[in-house]
C-alpha cells in the first residue's frame, strides 16, 4: 500500500531558495491531494534536505491539513570532516543544535506541528 509520496528529493541548486520552494511544493502538494487524499505528502527541505528553517516565519498554505510530513537528510560528510577536527562532543552539541533550529522545530513550534522523516 502506498501511505505518502515525496515531492521531491535534495532540491539544490540556484533555483533552490524559499520563493520558489513554496511557489512549486505547495503547488505540487495540492496535486497530491487532489489526485489521492489518502495519501501523506512529504515535503523536502532545502540545501540537500537540511533545511526547513524558512517555514518558521511562514508556514504552508494548503487546503488540507494533518498529511503533510517534512523531511530531512543527515549525513556523515554534512559537515565536511568536522568529525576529525572536533571534539565529538562538541561537535555533537553543535549538530543537534543545528538539527533542531533548521529542522526539528517543525514537530513543536511550527504552527501546525507536522512529522519529521529522518532518513
Amino acid at each position: 500500500a502506498v501511505v505518502g509520496m515525496s515531492l521531491r528529493n535534495e532540491l539544490r541548486g540556484k533555483r533552490s531558495n524559499p520563493a520558489d520552494w513554496y511557489k512549486y511544493m505547495q503547488q505540487g502538494a495540492q496535486a497530491v491531494h487532489d489526485a489521492n487524499p489518502n495519501v501523506l505528502v512529504i515535503m523536502s527541505g532545502l540545501n540537500y534536505d537540511a533545511d526547513l528553517k524558512f517555514l518558521a516565519s511562514k508556514p504552508v498554505n494548503l487546503s488540507f491539513t494533518n498529511k503533510i510530513v517534512y523531511e530531512m537528510h543527515w549525513y556523515s560528510f554534512t559537515d565536511g570532516n568536522a568529525w576529525e577536527k572536533m571534539p565529538v562532543d562538541t561537535l555533537c552539541q553543535t549538530v543537534t543544535a543545528r538539527i533542531n533550529d533548521h529542522l526539528a522545530f517543525v514537530t513543536k513550534t511550527l504552527s501546525p506541528p507536522a512529522p519529521l522523516f529522518i532518513s
